[in-house]
Order: C-alpha cells, then structure tokens, then sequence
C-alpha cells in the first residue's frame, strides 16, 4: 500500500485562453454554483454556451 500524501499547494496556471468555449448543460439558475465557472470564463474572454431544463425555464428562474 502507497503512503498517503495529500495535496498542499496546486500551482496556479490556468489552461483556458480566450479561444476557448464553455459549454454547460444543466440547472444554470441565477444564483446557482456554476455561475461563478461562468463568470470565470467570460471574464478571461471564453465564449459560453448554456442552457437549463425546461422546467427551470417555466419558473422563469435560469441564468441569461
């Protein structure tokens, strides 16, 4: 069995330039966790594409 050793520090060198494209499928509400990962992206330039169910859609609740 291999010694645990845990992760203390992950250097920081984002992989996403502006060239790069998001896609989210799933609840994308207004103050949902994957905003943020959206917000992320937009800010560095990635274009993003998302959609959410239906459902979301007739609460009128979704992320636009």
């Amino acid at each position: 069995m291999q010694k645990f050793q845990p992760l203390r520090l992950i250097e920081a060198r984002p992989g996403y330039t502006s060239k790069d494209i998001l896609v989210v499928f799933g609840e994308v509400f207004a103050r949902g966790y994957v905003n943020g990962l959206i917000d992320e992206a937009k800010k560095i330039g990635m274009k993003v594409i998302y959609s959410t169910s239906a459902a979301a859609m007739k609460m009128k609740t979704y992320a636009r």
